[in-house]
């Protein structure tokens, strides 16, 4: 179901075509079937807006939650943190980003959006079957840190995160410290966070990279109860659960 909202007197019948013919592909690319919505050319905004309801069916024996996280699974975070924060802020201030990056790098930035990309569909197709995997989810708002107090909240269990194996690519450590953002904090759609049995880490490490799909061992679940932690000079220190998203400070 898709709500489509035109900006008033900016629209035109090519754009309409536009965003339809866009909308068929990426569905057709993913067997979804679109089954109806609402489009309306409205006054307030100055760009298209899309909003979609997606529904889908699972067997039950299939069904993946955060209920499944054990003790001892291990956690894995595939691609990288702040692919979308990075395609958002070089897309939307390039003016500001040339002056400390070069015309290459605010493109590969720009391109964020496709490569890496933002989509976790095939790396979730991946591993969903036989290969222990207890829980998925994709880190958007309040980005990575967000995502594992919403997976720690969910399942009851503590999560224990090494903070050096987080990938984190140069570009985007320069592009968030330019405009002072904490990558762990910011939205990370593209990238696929997830639990596994440990005993099947091996073999999600091989099917990923076959299919040219990075894929890092971030943590571990410890035990019952809530929260997200890591070791700093031997001692146990909490992650703090994000209050917003970062990005959100530039807008």
């Amino acid at each position: 179901m898709i709500t489509l909202l035109l900006p008033e007197n900016k629209t035109t019948t090519q754009i309409a075509e536009d965003i339809t013919d866009q909308l068929i592909l990426a569905t057709n690319e993913y067997g979804i079937t679109i089954i109806g919505g609402h489009t309306e050319v409205t006054n307030g905004i100055d760009h298209p807006i899309i909003s979609a309801t997606l529904i889908g069916t699972v067997a039950k024996d299939k069904l993946i939650t955060p209920s499944g996280i054990e003790t001892g699974d291990m956690v894995f975070l595939t691609k990288e943190i702040a692919i979308e924060t990075v395609s958002i802020l070089s897309n939307d201030f390039p003016d500001k980003l040339s002056r400390y990056l070069t015309g290459l790098e605010i493109k590969n930035a720009q391109s964020y959006l496709y490569d890496p990309g933002i989509s976790i569909y095939k790396e979730a197709h991946l591993i969903r079957d036989g290969l222990g995997v207890s829980a998925m989810h994709d880190p958007t708002e309040g980005g990575l840190a967000a995502a594992l107090w919403e997976l720690s909240i969910a399942s009851n269990k503590t999560i224990m995160i090494d903070l050096d194996n987080i990938p984190t690519s140069e570009l985007t450590q320069r592009i968030c410290s330019l405009f002072s953002i904490n990558p762990l904090n910011s939205i990370s759609s593209g990238a696929l966070l997830f639990t596994a049995r440990s005993n099947y880490s091996t073999a999600i490490k091989q099917i990923l990279e076959k299919n040219q799909i990075p894929v890092s061992e971030i943590g571990y679940v410890a035990g019952d109860g809530i929260g997200v932690n890591h070791i700093e000079q031997s001692k146990l220190i909490s992650i703090p659960r994000p209050e917003r998203d970062e990005i959100t400070k530039i807008y």
